[in-house]
């Protein structure tokens, strides 16, 4: 009995990998020259990140036959660098006293579909309406959208605050916006220059913002925030000084702000310019920790990279401990290829109580009406155990 049962946990454990629940592999190309039973080192890219689950905890290296699990090791090594688009680059903000106040989005390269512009801004307790026009060359410009109202009001004594300062218009793929904020009579709007940048989906690890700018000699209050939605923002870091000189005093800058790993897809970037010109941001980088998988290869055999199985848990190989004792300097470098959808996976079905909703209620009758039936022969029996009842006297 006892080899029975060990025999029973030793099938459970290895039934982990399942070829029909994992979504996308890719091919691993093996290092070139093996001389045995060696070390390999394999970095993970972005599509790995982007579709794997939080942790990387789905990630499996399976050999040859694709039943047979790799042993790996997820380690975290050098910091990286993710290059992203700015959305949209503000500048030439202007004030027309008693008219308008305007600025120009340069969205940095033709033909990206966009149709919404927030004006980020500061200020308290107004509404405006706004007009945005387009252009391809930055000259000649088109009335996309009039009329629209954006406003914001605070009432301290109360915790109340809303706002609302998205502009929608029709789709377009010109280059160039030129957002125009009619103030009338009333005080300009403190319009924050901004930058959104999208990383292209959810997963990528970063931990650093490093900003590329020609301008020099100025020093700006900085704030980080992060989406997944552009609905919901929650932030990051705040009140990161950000600067430039060129004096002949002193020359120096920082221009890398740092914040707690992040794997979200958007990141707004908010430059508190004051009274001063917007900041001309040139391009923005991300910085973040790499991770790589070690596992130990076979000469002569294939492997492939399985993930996208959000229900996997994270495995425990024995390689864990052994790595200690190997040579780790300079494993073997292995490369994948493209990301492909794999062909056996299943997509997981819904719990049979949301397939089937009436299923609950009609189990629940029929444990009823067993119970009833189990209660009712017990009241038989009990009736038969009983001594018949003394005659009536009359």
């Amino acid at each position: 009995m006892p080899a029975a049962l060990g025999t029973l946990l030793l099938s459970v454990a290895r039934a982990d990998f399942a070829l029909e629940d994992w979504r996308y592999f890719k091919a691993i190309q093996a290092p070139a020259a093996l001389d045995g039973e060696e070390l390999a080192e394999l970095t993970l890219d972005r599509e790995v990140f982007q579709q794997s689950a939080s942790g990387q905890r789905d990630l499996r290296v399976v050999a040859g036959d694709e039943t047979g699990e790799a042993a790996y090791q997820l380690v975290t090594e050098t910091s990286r660098r993710e290059r992203t688009m700015v959305g949209g680059k503000v500048r030439d903000l202007s004030h027309v006293p008693n008219r308008h106040s305007s600025f120009v989005v340069d969205l940095a390269q033709v033909g990206i579909l966009h149709n919404q512009v927030e004006v980020l801004t500061n200020s308290q307790n107004f509404q405006r309406n706004v007009a945005v026009e387009a252009s391809p060359d930055g000259q000649s410009w088109s009335l996309v959208r009039e009329g629209r109202q954006i406003f914001g009001f605070t009432v301290e004594e109360r915790g109340f605050a809303a706002k609302d300062t998205r502009v929608s218009y029709p789709e377009s793929s010109l280059r160039y916006l030129r957002v125009s904020v009619l103030n009338n009579d009333e005080a300009p709007l403190e319009i924050t220059g901004i930058m959104e940048m999208d990383l292209g989906g959810e997963g990528l690890p970063v931990n650093r913002l490093i900003l590329r700018t020609s301008a020099v000699n100025f020093h700006r209050d900085v704030s980080v925030m992060e989406s997944n939605d552009l609905e919901t923002w929650s932030t990051l870091a705040s009140g990161v000084a950000i600067y430039s000189f060129r004096t002949p005093k002193f020359v120096g800058d920082s221009l890398e702000v740092a914040f707690p790993e992040s794997t979200h897809r958007y990141f707004r970037l908010v430059i508190q310019n004051r009274d001063d010109p917007p900041l001309t941001v040139d391009e923005i980088a991300f910085s973040g920790i790499d991770r790589k998988v070690l596992f130990l290869a076979q000469p002569g055999t294939s492997y492939a990279l399985y993930y996208g199985n959000e229900a996997a848990r994270a495995p425990s190989y024995d390689l864990a401990r052994l790595l200690p004792y190997l040579d780790t300097e300079s494993p073997g470098a292995a490369t994948v290829g493209p990301q492909q959808a794999n062909p056996e996976y299943a997509e997981p079905q819904p719990p049979a109580s949301e397939q089937y909703p009436w299923l609950i209620t009609v189990a629940v009758a029929a444990a009823a009406v067993v119970v009833a039936a189990i209660l009712f022969g017990v009241f038989r029996q009990v009736r038969k155990a009983l001594p018949p009842p003394d005659p009536v006297e009359r």
